[in-house]
């Protein structure tokens, strides 16, 4: 069976704490794509976004990415905010 459970919800509402402690319990956790994307353009001296037609195009790149590895999964997958 394929479980799929997106966490949403507003700035400051626990996603993050909720996520980590999913995480430190041993089940899958896939993280924001814009909050990776972000981190991967600070860590190469970048500005945090592109233009936003571009930061949005590779959102959805990575969104459709990660789904795709979990579809393969058994086991539950929790997305952050999806």
């Amino acid at each position: 069976m394929n479980h799929k459970y997106v966490i949403t919800g507003g700035p400051g509402g626990g996603k993050t704490t909720l996520l980590n402690a999913l995480a430190a319990s041993g089940y899958c956790v896939m993280p924001e794509s814009a909050r990776q994307i972000i981190k991967q353009r600070l860590a190469a001296g970048l500005s945090r976004r592109p233009e936003p037609v571009t930061f949005a195009h590779q959102i959805l790149s990575a969104d459709i990415k990660t789904y795709q590895d979990a579809s393969s999964r058994d086991d539950p997958v929790f997305f952050d905010r999806g």
